[in-house]
């Protein structure tokens, strides 16, 4: 059996004594040189939504992208349900004027809906997270009003809300998403086993266009009635 681990400089002796002490054999060599932060920015490619919207880092855009610095852990889309609540941003953009990001994180969606020409605001209960949206924006030249404002004050209607967020968190703002909607309301960041919840309470008062699965995730697009 063979077993490899890494330890300080400072602990070479006390480890090789001990490991000596149980008649292990020791082999000991140095770290490879690995260019850390060119292996974090590799793993951030574009994101190609249509020919129209692509998600990209500063480091790595098309021209004509929507720059997302991945900082703070949001990435830039990548996560399997953020690519549902855009793909469904980019087929309901063109019937909609304005839009509702609902948790914007670091504002990718709230980003990509003012990218298609619409009238846009971002909230976030994390102070931190509207920040980051915040710089994001600014990075692409937006006016994006982003907020810490609790949806249940936000006032004002909107054609598009967008709330990627978890099934209890949805059931437990069914009421101010309903009210905030117009015309299109779409839901991501929903477990399979948890859709029942969303639609529990939301299936009264929108009627479903689309529903999006990459399992375990679903995404639905609906249309208030």
């Amino acid at each position: 059996m063979e077993l490899l681990a890494g330890f300080s400089a400072e602990a070479h002796g006390e480890v090789t004594a001990r490991l000596a002490s149980w008649g292990l054999d020791l082999a000991w060599s140095a770290p490879p040189d690995v260019d850390w932060d060119a292996r974090y920015r590799a793993s951030f490619e574009p994101l190609v939504i249509s020919e129209r919207l692509v998600m990209a880092p500063p480091w790595n855009h098309p021209e004509g992208a929507v720059i997302v610095e991945p900082g703070q852990g949001f990435g830039t889309g990548q996560h399997p349900t953020t690519r549902q609540a855009l793909h469904a941003l980019d087929r309901l953009a063109d019937g909609a004027r304005t839009a509702l990001d609902v948790g914007t994180g670091s504002g990718i969606l709230a980003l990509a809906a003012t990218h298609l020409g619409l009238e846009v605001t971002g909230i976030d209960v994390d102070a931190l997270a509207v920040a980051e949206a915040q710089r994001n924006a600014d990075r692409n030249g937006m006016s994006i009003s982003m907020s810490t404002t609790p949806l249940h004050r936000l006032t004002g209607a909107f054609d598009l809300v967008l709330a990627n967020l978890h099934a209890e968190l949805v059931v437990e703002l069914a009421r101010p998403l309903l009210e905030r909607a117009t015309h299109h309301l779409v839901i991501a960041g929903i477990l399979e086993d948890r859709e029942h919840l969303v639609r529990g309470v939301l299936d009264a008062d929108t009627e479903l266009v689309r529903r999006e699965v990459d399992a375990p995730w679903v995404c639905l697009e609906l249309q208030i009635r």
